[in-house]
């Protein structure tokens, strides 16, 4: 009995002692509105320091926001500065050209009609010189030619266009229909380059993103090169021509719609015979147009 009031008295006096001692360690804390700037190991006071009152972040928000939308609007004007919203305006354009004539024109299928078959003409009678014989041909040729010049499109659907184009013309070939055999030969013509200044007015559309042009008329004169310089030159029935619109319309890509059988003409010019020759022929272009003013 002695033992356990001897062991709770000890216990006793052990929790008092630990109750004093932790009154006795110094207060490291800070009163409201300041904070803890250092602590010292040692057991002195802490150093406090003012706590500024919270920021206000709503004008910063708002400033965020508003330079956000600045941004946004300026973005926007650049891509409309860049990107044109309409194909009205003046166009440079060059690219290239591919034909295919025929003296007497095109089947539905677009191959050169052939000619008719020769029967030779009786003998003449005696005494007669016999009469030069004429045998029924088809002329076909081909060339290639590079166009360049302007294209400018008007607001209310039309447009004028101006431009040079280079021609090679080379060597054609005969077909003959001898005894219902079609018979073919190299022509003696030379090869030969020229030259021919054009100029047109058309008309222009757009349906479902396609630009279609209709060249109503394209007229032009022979400035070099062959034995018709000075005669005059006009096209007619030219094909569409068509291109898909992209979001730049500062560039845009034309070709033809389809094959189609179109007439180019020469005439003669004043001093000399009269003289109209008309080629039907079937040709592929293939143009490139920049835009260069509004």
């Amino acid at each position: 009995m002695v033992l356990r009031l001897f062991v709770s008295c000890v216990v006793a006096s052990a929790a008092l002692t630990a109750f004093q001692a932790a009154q006795a360690q110094p207060v490291r804390a800070c009163p409201e509105g300041q904070a803890v700037n250092s602590l010292h190991p040692n057991g002195t006071p802490v150093q406090c320091i003012p706590v500024p009152p919270p920021v206000d972040i709503a004008p910063l928000m708002q400033a965020i926001v508003q330079e956000s939308a600045e941004r946004k609007a300026a973005d926007e004007e650049l891509r409309a500065s860049i990107n044109e919203t309409s194909i009205v305006g003046r166009y440079a354009f060059n690219g290239s050209q591919a034909c295919m004539s025929s003296s007497r024109g095109f089947n539905p299928d677009f191959t050169p009609v052939n000619p008719p078959l020769f029967v030779p003409p009786p003998p003449p009678p005696p005494g007669q010189p016999p009469q030069p014989v004429i045998v029924p041909t088809t002329f076909v040729a081909q060339s290639t030619a590079t166009s360049a010049g302007f294209r400018t499109f008007n607001a209310d659907g039309t447009g004028t266009s101006e431009f040079n184009v280079t021609s090679l013309n080379y060597p054609g070939i005969v077909y003959s229909n001898i005894n219902g055999i079609i018979q073919a030969n190299v022509s003696t013509g030379a090869p030969a380059a020229t030259s021919t200044a054009q100029a047109g007015i058309f008309t222009w559309r757009i349906v479902d993103g396609k630009l279609i042009i209709d060249d109503n008329n394209v007229n032009g004169i022979v400035t070099a090169g062959g034995s018709r310089v000075g005669w005059a030159t006009t096209q007619r029935n030219l094909p569409d021509q068509v291109g898909v619109l992209g979001k730049d319309l500062k560039v845009i890509t034309l070709t033809n719609e389809g094959p189609s059988v179109e007439v180019s003409v020469l005439t003669s010019p004043a001093g000399q015979p009269p003289q109209v020759i008309e080629t039907p022929r079937v040709c592929h272009r293939h143009r490139v147009l920049t835009k260069i003013s509004p």
